[in-house]
């Protein structure tokens, strides 16, 4: 359970865009000590799980799901593709722009390939 326990902290805290070393300040323990925790390798106490839990805005019973992980890689991979389709529109309307603005398409066409 350690293990699915601190996958969960180490994939929440990198969600929320914060350092190791930032967050082990946060918690008042070493930067080994939550790398230690964050893989496994030794248990938290339940008042810094608490901790955690505030700082990073999540109800504890999120560190016990194993599924947590999946979410990670899906919240990673819609702000991927939410950049990139960004990217897609800002092109769409300088071609737009480019060509008088009247809506017809462009002399060439451009090819978009998705990754």
């Amino acid at each position: 359970m350690k293990e699915v326990i601190g996958n969960n902290i180490k994939k929440m805290r990198e969600i929320a865009g914060i350092s190791q070393e930032a967050f082990a300040e946060k918690l008042d323990v070493s930067r080994a000590t939550l790398s230690a925790i964050e893989n496994g390798h030794v248990a938290i106490d339940s008042s810094k799980l608490l901790q955690i839990a505030q700082i990073l805005g999540r109800p504890v019973s999120d560190f016990f799901e194993e599924k947590a992980e999946a979410l990670a890689l899906l919240y990673r991979a819609a702000c991927r593709y939410a950049a990139f389709f960004r990217t897609i529109l800002q092109g769409l309307s300088r071609t737009r722009r480019d060509s008088g603005g009247a809506g017809r398409p462009p002399a060439r066409s451009r090819i978009f390939v998705f990754p």
